[in-house]
């Protein structure tokens, strides 16, 4: 029997998030494997089953936030149970604090990050920050 994953890092509601973070880019099908929306959802429910319960994501998988939208079909009446990383930074909604804090049909982040790749559509980093405004935690 396969040991239980260790939970080292706590949210603010005291959640312990487990140290094995499910990646969600290919949740948002834009994969060379075609991850269907219910696949995506048994996904998930896999990974919590598994004590993953650590899923990592973001608006631009997908043009319109796919990833996120699938996590939230996939956590119905379970958000509680998610620690939920997030980014922003490489493309936007026209409401940028939407970006962050999502819509009725994807799930809000329990940790937003600021990403900050190179190449991000030719703004430079001060740029970026710039851009980010009045950005807060959800």
């Amino acid at each position: 029997m396969s040991q239980p994953l260790s939970r080292q890092l706590v949210c603010s509601n005291g959640l312990p998030a487990s140290e094995l973070a499910l990646g969600c880019w290919p949740l948002a099908g834009m994969t060379r494997s075609g991850v269907t929306r219910d696949a995506a959802v048994r996904t998930v429910a896999t990974a919590l089953e598994h004590g993953i319960n650590h899923l990592d994501t973001a608006y631009c998988y997908g043009e319109h936030g796919e990833s996120e939208k699938a996590i939230a079909a996939a956590l119905k009446g379970r958000r509680a149970e998610v620690f939920l990383a997030s980014k922003c930074g490489i493309h936007w909604q026209p409401d940028r604090r939407q970006t962050v804090n999502g819509r009725p049909e994807r799930i809000r982040p329990t940790y937003p990050l600021k990403h900050l790749p190179k190449n991000s559509g030719g703004f430079s980093r001060r740029a970026r920050h710039e851009r980010w405004g009045s950005l807060t935690a959800p």
